[in-house]
């Protein structure tokens, strides 16, 4: 009877665990992290302008790639800022962010996130990549864009944190990165950078 119940214990023990594993990610021994150069801060407005065109500071692009995961992405990826000329004298600035991923064994949705900071250490929008389709083990690309509301905000952007937050596996199973090594890297832009600055802003509703 002892044995029966220890043999109980242990598997309990052992389910516990294992879901501990699944939420958590990968332990930070687990994790790597890569760097690059993200070219320079400079923003081609048109073929005569330029934003911060006496600037010589290049962007900051770093990476943080969980063990655990079954996507990573390749290489080191950032956020690049770039202007879409509209009719008359209209335009748009945006983020963009094109990269591939492995992927280990088939999933149905990521979601990778890029944290920005700006010139002054101050942190900038989280912003996130998510893709619900079915991805095969294998290299794929992926690219987001994301609307960028002023002219200062492109000419301050100066560096990215890019990381895989979570994927959802083809047997139904999510899995959630361990952020502390994230959290680590973003403090080394702003010192006060707390998980909860991992989230994108909520949209504000309208007035009535």
């Amino acid at each position: 009877m002892k044995r029966s119940r220890i043999a109980l214990a242990l598997s309990v023990a052992a389910v516990v665990t294992a879901g501990i594993m699944i939420g958590l990610g990968a332990a930070p021994d687990g994790v790597e992290v890569t760097r690059a150069s993200g070219g320079s801060v400079k923003t081609v407005l048109s073929q005569n302008i330029v934003l911060n065109q006496d600037s010589s500071l290049q962007r900051e692009w770093i990476a943080v790639k969980h063990a655990a995961l079954p996507v990573k992405v390749k290489a080191t990826p950032g956020v690049k800022t770039v202007y879409e000329s509209g009719r008359g004298y209209s335009g748009s600035y945006n983020y963009t962010a094109d990269f591939e991923i492995d992927v280990t064994e088939p999933v149905t949705a990521i979601e990778i996130r890029f944290l920005t900071f700006d010139v002054w250490g101050e942190r900038g929008k989280s912003l996130v990549l998510t893709d619900v389709k079915d991805f095969a083990a294998g290299t794929h690309k992926l690219d987001g864009k994301w609307s960028l509301y002023s002219e200062n905000e492109a000419s301050e952007y100066y560096a990215s944190v890019a990381y895989v937050a979570r994927v959802r596996t083809k047997d139904g199973k999510v899995i959630v990165a361990d952020v502390r090594a994230v959290v680590d890297e973003a403090k080394k832009f702003y010192a006060k950078f707390t998980e909860t600055d991992l989230e994108p802003e909520k949209p504000t509703k309208p007035a009535k």
